[in-house]
């Protein structure tokens, strides 16, 4: 039996809409990046007071920290080893980023209970629990480049060896 031409265009009309979504998706997280670029990493820049040479430093970590990542691997492995610091990165930053939340709503709910309540209150009390979050994460960075430091020894790359290739010496048998 043979699909009907209908089933086939339904098909393909909702391979249209599934691709339309993707495309959707992927826009949405356009925007949603140009959105941390253009606000909150001006915001946290003003809050750390850092220049704007500092700021564009950030993006530039990236590339270098992918080649490390990767270094080594063999080029057969390179997708799987590439999808893998892919997922380590997206499993730490949620991982963080919850640790760090975390940190600071218990330090900013210690804040509030060891206060007294005002109206004033709640902003230094965020304020303090940001900036405690804040130099917990200075640390972890830290211990994270003392331990980059002290186990990733990339070394010099080798060159690699010359193939010699070595005649077939087996004669051929004609048919």
């Amino acid at each position: 039996m043979h699909a009907s031409p209908l089933a086939a265009e339904a098909v393909a009309d909702r391979r249209r809409w599934t691709a339309l979504v993707f495309i959707a998706l992927a826009q949405l997280m356009v925007v949603l990046d140009a959105t941390i670029v253009n606000i909150a990493m001006p915001s946290a820049q003003h809050a750390l007071g850092i220049s704007d040479g500092d700021r564009q430093g950030l993006g530039t970590t990236f590339m270098p920290a992918m080649n490390l990542a990767t270094s080594g691997v063999r080029p057969q492995d390179a997708g799987v080893a590439s999808a893998m610091v892919s997922t380590v990165q997206q499993v730490g930053g949620s991982i963080g980023t919850a640790l760090l939340n975390t940190i600071a709503a218990t330090v900013t709910a210690t804040y509030l209970s060891t206060h007294t309540p005002s109206a004033a209150t709640p902003g230094p009390a965020m304020t303090h629990g940001f900036t405690v979050a804040l130099w917990w994460a200075a640390g972890i960075l830290v211990l994270s480049a003392i331990a980059v430091l002290t186990l990733i020894d990339a070394g010099t790359p080798k060159a690699p060896e010359a193939r010699v290739e070595e005649p077939d010496l087996a004669p051929e048998l004609a048919a």
